[in-house]
């Protein structure tokens, strides 16, 4: 990605929503004289009443104008477990400019904080294009790259937006939508049904939902359109309001030591985190991961839409309008979860998981070889009682034992081998109650394919009577673990 070099704006400005300007903060002024029936543009203030034939002729004349747009439609599952459309989705151009000022003059100044601010970034491109819109989902109404109604963000971003752009925000107007302010019940739309002007969440309910289609087309067409005219202010606004409110203030405010010793693409996944809504006093539950991906995904996963069943817990593809596990492994962080080895298949699933585990479902469309129908995240193993398994297992035949020590994994298997030969206080000697033939089986599993490298273990193998001439069989299978011809 290339870092676009103006460095017009101060930390100060950032923290104020601008990109692009210094000053004190930006207003909306909104025409008077609302009973004037020539001023069409103090709609705005006429809540309450009913708008002017005229108003009404002229925004539904405004909106029938501007070109549709092709939407792809929401869905949302019943609790009959049928789909039905409940809003619909618009991309947006992902070419579109970049802002003005990515990185600041203070965050570039600090490293760390520079390559943060640049992982952000780039994990934000993901969210779609600076002109895209979608509806019918559990955020209502999003704008640009994953900037929501459920967020303040959006208001700030949306004003920012249409003060530095009049054009923009004469055509909004035209079209029976602006903002009067920097909060979410600052938002205004007209009602052409009703015939008045809605406000905040009413407002956004005119453009989220299903039904009537072509109206809800129409105004979400005169948005993504009027901001692709208007690119290089929308793109300025929305990643200005994007780093204020989910980088440096209130609970989204990102910890100085979180920035220096956490690796970059784990500090813009919480980030992400942030910005899709779970994110109510969590950095100091965050912080305490060290960012540890695994630990971190534990948080993120009880802090979504979840059921607690039989010890484990269950992420599913889909809840309502929510898609807990697809946006958790597949639509945050570049699928770092999935490419790390964070989460792992879990074929057989019901009945293969464990307590403590936490299995994500697999939506269809995601669903290949590599990741099954199911994705779990271990949980913590219970402490081994190394004793007992070497008391269970020291007496089989070396095939079983050697089976036994591979299904116990490396690290474990380790653990176990340095249990078991450890040395006896009393004596001096390793302890190994039953012998040294365990420990043989243990180190041809921990040595397996080594080859020659390996050929020390069929030597003490020797000193523990087994050799060609005595259980030639046994050494055999020894030889192959370890990887001698």
């Amino acid at each position: 990605m290339s870092e676009p070099t103006s460095q017009s704006a101060s930390m100060d400005d950032l923290r104020k929503g601008f990109s692009s300007d210094a000053g004190s903060p930006q207003v909306l002024t909104i025409p008077d004289h609302p009973d004037d029936p020539d001023n069409f543009h103090s709609w705005p203030a006429r809540l309450g009443g009913p708008l002017p034939d005229e108003f009404l002729r002229k925004i539904k004349d405004s909106r029938e104008a501007v070109p549709r747009l092709t939407f792809r439609d929401v869905t949302r599952k019943g609790q009959d477990g049928t789909a039905a459309i409940s809003g619909y989705s618009y991309g947006g151009e992902k070419t579109g400019k970049n802002p003005s000022v990515v990185v600041s003059p203070t965050e570039a100044a600090d490293p760390k904080l520079r390559e943060v601010v640049l992982k952000v970034y780039d994990e934000m491109h993901e969210e779609g294009g600076i002109s895209a819109v979608m509806t019918g989902d559990a955020a209502f109404f999003t704008w640009g790259r994953g900037i929501s109604f459920l967020s303040p963000a959006l208001a700030i971003a949306f004003r920012d937006f249409i003060v530095k752009s009049p054009a923009a925000r004469t055509a909004l107007l035209n079209c029976g939508m602006t903002l009067v302010g920097g909060k979410n019940e600052d938002w205004r739309i007209v009602d052409l049904d009703a015939g008045t002007v809605k406000s905040g969440r009413e407002a956004i309910d005119l453009l989220d939902g299903a039904e009537p289609a072509e109206a809800k087309k129409q105004m979400l067409s005169a948005i993504a359109r009027i901001t692709a005219d208007h690119m290089q202010e929308a793109s300025d606004a929305q990643w200005a309001a994007f780093k204020l409110k989910f980088m440096y203030t209130g609970h989204q405010k990102i910890p100085a030591e979180v920035v220096a010793t956490w690796p970059p693409e784990t500090v813009a996944y919480v980030v992400h985190l942030g910005a899709y809504g779970n994110f109510l006093n969590a950095w100091p539950e965050y912080s305490q991961t060290r960012g540890d991906l695994a630990k971190i995904l534990r948080i993120a996963a009880k802090r979504n839409k979840h059921t607690e069943k039989d010890g484990h817990i269950l992420v599913p593809a889909q809840s309502g309008s929510a898609n807990p596990s697809t946006t958790l492994l597949f639509g945050m962080g570049k699928q770092i979860m999935v490419t790390r080895g964070i989460v792992q298949p879990l074929p057989g699933y019901p009945g293969s998981e464990r307590p403590g585990d936490i299995v994500f479902e697999i939506v269809k469309a995601r669903q290949t070889a590599k990741t099954g129908s199911h994705m779990v995240l271990r949980g913590p193993a219970a402490p081994m009682d190394f004793e007992s398994w070497v008391n269970g297992h020291h007496g089989e035949s070396m095939f079983d034992l050697l089976k036994a020590c591979e299904s116990l994994g490396y690290d474990q298997l380790r653990r176990t081998r340095e249990w078991y030969a450890r040395i006896d206080p009393a004596t001096g000697m390793p302890a190994e109650k039953w012998g040294p033939r365990p420990r043989v089986a243990m180190d041809a599993v921990l040595h397996k394919g080594e080859g020659e490298g390996g050929r020390w273990v069929l030597a003490d193998a020797g000193r523990a009577g087994i050799s060609p001439t005595q259980c030639a069989d046994q050494y055999q299978l020894l030889k192959a673990k370890i990887g001698i011809a």
